[in-house]
């Protein structure tokens, strides 16, 4: 036993030093992104770097697993109180380390996921302009964004990771919706503004809806879903522009509502907004 115990703590020292320099060039690779003063001087190759971060965690937490399996298979018709100990002590530090890989593995998606929405914001901030109005430009640009990053991560990225992040870029692509919308560049002159607005909008909504879908289908994170949001823009818009209290009073509770599930979203996704 003692000479087993050993190889695997000589196992577990090297895992936790492979996942503390992961840590620390993740790191490294967040601070280089952020310093820099656009998104044309980012590290070269850093979301493809960030991905091969996350395989690296999968594989590692794999070969933990597989460690823990065979040395518990080999041990578990011993019964005495050293071996116990040992496969306790064990059990313990595999808890640990997993847990710690599973940490580093986030880091690296949030990064990829900044990475997303700082090539997606330009566009994403035309949403309820007159350009907006005027062109679909915008909203083809961020479908076809989202669908080359999708691409690239069910070929090349371990489907542990990909499937809620994406989820999380819907998710925070809806709140800026949310926000633009209340915060509006345009705004509508008369009923047929609104009716082109709606009918602009809702082609939106569909693309996003039809374009995010192939890529969340095993997402875990839908505490908040994002149609929900939409759905309250559209009963807003949709809402027409009477002096009536009890129109005004509708639209009030629409607009409580719409705070309430964008704020859901961004506690959930860990975003900031500037309100």
């Amino acid at each position: 036993m003692c000479v087993v115990w050993d190889r695997w703590r000589q196992c577990m020292i090297t895992l936790v030093k492979f996942k503390d320099k992961l840590k620390v060039s993740i790191d490294r690779c967040r601070d280089m992104y952020f310093r820099s003063g656009s998104n044309d001087e980012r590290p070269r190759y850093l979301v493809e770097y960030m991905m091969t971060c996350c395989n690296n965690v999968v594989t590692a937490d794999g070969f933990l697993k597989e460690m823990r399996g065979k040395l518990e298979e080999r041990y578990r018709r011993t019964r005495h109180n050293d071996v116990d100990a040992a496969l306790g002590s064990f059990q313990s530090h595999c808890k640990a380390a997993a847990q710690g890989l599973k940490e580093v593995g986030y880091r690296a998606v949030d990064l990829i996921i900044e990475c997303i929405m700082v090539d997606l914001n330009e566009h994403l901030n035309n949403i309820f302009t007159s350009k907006w109005m005027r062109s679909d430009k915008p909203i083809k640009t961020i479908v076809a964004t989202v669908k080359d990053y999708g691409g690239d991560f069910t070929s090349f990225m371990t489907p542990e990771y990909y499937p809620n992040m994406m989820a999380t870029c819907y998710k925070r692509i809806a709140v800026l919706y949310a926000y633009n919308f209340m915060n509006p560049k345009f705004k509508c002159k008369d009923e047929r503004d609104r009716e082109n607005m709606m009918e602009r909008y809702k082609k939106e909504v569909e693309l996003l809806d039809s374009c995010f879908t192939e890529f969340i289908e095993d997402a875990d994170n839908f505490d908040v879903d994002p149609k929900a949001v939409y759905k309250v823009i559209s009963h807003l818009i949709e809402s027409p522009g009477s002096m009536l209290k009890a129109e005004w009073s509708k639209a009030k509770c629409l607009t409580c509502m719409l705070w309430s599930v964008m704020f859901d979203i961004l506690l959930s996704t860990g975003m900031s907004i500037q309100i």
